[in-house]
């Protein structure tokens, strides 16, 4: 949005907020905070959205006040309606929208869009949009039903339980005129973001009145949401004397007493219960919204006057009681979670109409984690910085994991198209990559058959092949790399194998089976026939029969010692009788 519209425009918003005394202080800089956020995107719709919507809301709330003070009650024990609103309204009606849009910006800058003077919106791109605009819709509705609402000739009724009738101003109560009224509410929001959009040319007529159509469905859904919410998760807190439901102040929940008596005398004891509810000086309790302030100093000057030791309730507390749902939320809770729910619904609404990945929706997540400092889940990088990444965090997977390391989602560079996905993922398993630290100067196995004697003669000084240590005593055996991670790989079927036999068959099975290896592997009963000291029963036992080979029947000079020179030298001239 152009500066030169930008400022004056936040100017006049401000200047009647204050006049009008629409907002408080706190709200009103929480107001111009907001403004800046939809002014600095280089479409002017998010601006005139929240202009329109703080015109039009703040006139609704002006309708017949008078009339709508004399259906409530305020919590403080004034008369109803809506005062002035404070910074918490402010972000309850405009924090899911502000976000969106400093999503969409921080998009087209990383896009390189954000220059272009041209700038328009294609069909079935930019998600986004759609779930700003659809949270603008759903508090307009919600905000025009509540206030045009409770002017309605017929009693509401509970929207959870339509044949009970409640009193004006219950949360989750609904009337033809409340519901008429979001709808005109939903209409004008989303009317004007149609007509200050900046449609592409791929946009005709018809589709522009469905983009209005279902953005206004959108917001009217809000207000049933609204009401549902405030039915189940809201205390409707009535006053049994008059009647009439009582509101808290900004939005907060309504405090309603139990039948305890407050002892006078123990004034520390009262300071302290009443302090620990208290938020900031204003004496707020954080789990009722109301002000007992009031009621601290009625106690304090019955104490002076001489009231009785043995407690007196307070009777203007004392006389309310929950009319209508549990105290979970207050009204502001409820209008985050509302809008929140209806723009992240609109924008999925949005993905399968126009057959978008459903990864658009999770921008939001990748721009949060960029604010905490691990923008390298989201920020495109060179082949070698993520190959290093990569690096580091695979060996430092593979130090903390014990069986393996986890690849991690490989996130590609932003699609410039929107009709790709925006990352690609692949997870897989691999074992932990743990070769012999050191090579010999082997060229075969011991058992390798046709071997002349030459390639045999530094058999002798191999390690043994272990995962982890390379300071093994020296034996006869192959120093090949993949033996290492083949051990690994024998040892965890076993261990594998003796956990199922224990947990399918108990203690017994794993023993016995463990009994039987150990004879196999280390007995004396060795039969001449399948080759003396053969692991063929060994093999067998372990369900390896497809690994018994040649060698383990047919053994011969391979198992000897090694000879030295000199015995070579006798054998080959028949010299070793």
């Amino acid at each position: 949005m152009k500066p030169t519209i930008a400022v004056p425009a936040i100017a006049a918003l401000v200047y009647r907020a204050y006049s009008r005394k629409s907002l408080t202080p706190a709200g009103i800089l929480t107001a111009f905070v907001t403004a800046v956020v939809h002014a600095v995107h280089p479409w002017s719709v998010f601006f005139a959205l929240l202009a329109v919507f703080f015109l039009a809301g703040t006139a609704v709330t002006k309708v017949k006040h008078d009339i709508k003070a004399k259906l409530t009650q305020s919590a403080a024990g004034a008369s109803g309606g809506e005062g002035s609103r404070n910074h918490v309204q402010v972000i309850a009606n405009s924090g899911v929208a502000s976000v969106l849009i400093l999503v969409h910006l921080w998009q087209i800058k990383q896009e390189g869009r954000y220059d272009e003077k041209d700038l328009c919106w294609h069909r079935g791109t930019d998600v986004l949009i759609v779930g700003a605009v659809a949270n603008y819709a759903a508090v307009a509705a919600d905000t025009f039903s509540s206030e045009l609402g409770i002017l309605s000739t017929t009693k509401p009724r509970l929207i959870t339980a339509p044949w009970r009738i409640v009193p004006p101003g219950t949360n989750g109560g609904v009337t033809a005129t409340g519901l008429g009224a979001g709808l005109l509410g939903a209409f004008i929001l989303s009317a004007t973001s149609t007509l200050l959009l900046p449609f592409c040319k791929d946009w005709d007529f018809t589709e522009k009145t469905t983009y209005t159509l279902a953005l206004t469905a959108a917001g009217f859904s809000g207000t049933l949401l609204d009401s549902l919410l405030g039915a189940l998760f809201q205390a409707s807190v009535v006053d049994i004397h008059s009647g009439k439901v009582v509101e808290g102040e900004g939005g907060r929940k309504v405090l309603v007493h139990s039948s305890t008596p407050l002892h006078l005398r123990k004034s520390g004891q009262i300071r302290s219960k009443i302090s620990s509810y208290q938020e900031g000086k204003d004496g707020i309790p954080k789990s009722s919204g109301a002000d007992i302030a009031a009621s601290l100093q009625a106690s304090e000057t019955m104490l002076k006057a001489g009231g009785s030791s043995k407690g007196v309730a307070d009777p203007q507390h004392e006389s309310r009681r929950v009319e209508v749902g549990s105290d979970v939320l207050d009204n502001n809770a409820v209008n985050v979670l509302m809008a929140g729910l209806v723009s992240v619904g609109a924008m999925v609404v949005a993905c399968v109409v126009w057959d978008l990945p459903f990864s658009k929706i999770f921008e939001i997540c990748l721009l949060v984690s960029e604010c905490l400092g691990v923008g390298w889940l989201c920020t495109p990088v060179s082949g070698d910085a993520k190959r290093t990444s990569a690096r580091h965090l695979q060996s430092y997977l593979s130090s903390s994991s014990p069986h393996g390391s986890l690849i991690l989602p490989d996130f590609r560079h932003l699609p410039k198209t929107s009709q790709q996905p925006f990352f690609k993922m692949s997870l897989r398993f691999v074992p932990n990559k743990a070769h012999p630290t050191q090579t010999a100067l082997e060229t075969s196995a011991p058992s390798a058959p046709g071997v002349h004697d030459s390639l045999r003669s530094r058999l002798g000084q191999t390690s043994t092949v272990t995962a982890s240590s390379s300071s093994a005593p020296v034996a006869l055996q192959s120093a090949h790399p993949l033996e290492a991670r083949l051990t690994q790989w024998r040892d965890t079927q076993d261990r594998l194998k003796m956990e199922m036999l224990r947990r399918q068959f108990g203690i017994a099975e794993p023993v016995r089976r463990g009994m039987e290896l150990k004879i196999a592997d280390a007995g004396e009963w060795r039969p001449a026939a399948l080759g003396g000291s053969s692991g063929v029963h060994k093999d067998i036992l372990q369900g390896r029969d497809c690994e018994i080979g040649w060698e383990d029947v047919f053994t011969g000079n391979e198992l000897r010692e090694v000879p030295d020179f000199h015995t070579e030298i006798e054998h080959k001239m028949k010299m070793n009788w």
